[in-house]
């Protein structure tokens, strides 16, 4: 791993950037990690040409190619290819799953976005967000350190979080990794970008 945040928990007595330890604050945190806290504030402050043009400079673009937000947000809700229906191009810019969900108390933009807080708050409770060598966004169990490793099994659903112990590898865990769950690796092997590798476990 390249970048490994904080783990999303509270503690009352302890805090994370000057503020209260709380799992809100903690996403906050993983927000800066992942680069798209400027975006999320000028979205929170009603500033959207401010948001939209944040998208289209370089720093906005995941490597998977889609917008960096989405992918944090997918991240977060442990959801690959959800339709978060947000459009960038419409001053009222939100993000909905399921329209059913909606409650009537809505946000100053005309949104309701409460069961995905409600989502994230399930899926990243007692994890941590990583940020790997490659520039993926992960959600991991709080036990992961900077020098462990992502591998897939070829026919495993998810990746494994692997740490190196002399000439063998530990299995630490699942993983989630956006942009790595839904056979992707799979077509970049076909394309000639990704080899298979033998490795040791114990």
């Amino acid at each position: 791993m390249k970048v490994v945040g904080e783990r999303s928990d509270l503690l009352p007595n302890d805090t994370i950037n000057g503020l209260p330890y709380t799992p809100t604050n903690v996403q906050k945190s993983w927000q800066s990690l992942a680069g798209v806290r400027e975006f999320i504030d000028s979205i929170a402050n009603g500033t959207f040409e401010e948001a939209i043009k944040w998208l289209f400079r370089s720093s906005g673009l995941y490597p998977s190619g889609i917008f960096k937000p989405d992918a944090f947000l997918r991240t977060l809700l442990c959801n690959p290819s959800a339709d978060t229906n947000t459009d960038y191009f419409d001053p009222r810019i939100g993000t909905d799953i399921k329209q059913k969900f909606k409650s009537r108390n809505l946000g100053p933009d005309g949104t309701n976005d409460e069961h995905l807080r409600a989502r994230i708050r399930l899926t990243s409770i007692d994890r941590r967000f990583y940020i790997t060598e490659n520039s993926y966004f992960r959600l991991g169990p709080p036990v992961t350190s900077t020098g462990d490793v992502i591998y897939i099994f070829l026919g495993a659903k998810t990746p494994f979080l692997l740490r190196k112990q002399e000439e063998f590898f530990e299995i630490i865990a699942e993983s989630y990794v956006q942009g790595l769950m839904s056979g992707e690796v799979m077509a970049q092997m076909q394309e000639g970008k990704l080899m298979t590798e033998m490795i040791s476990l114990r």
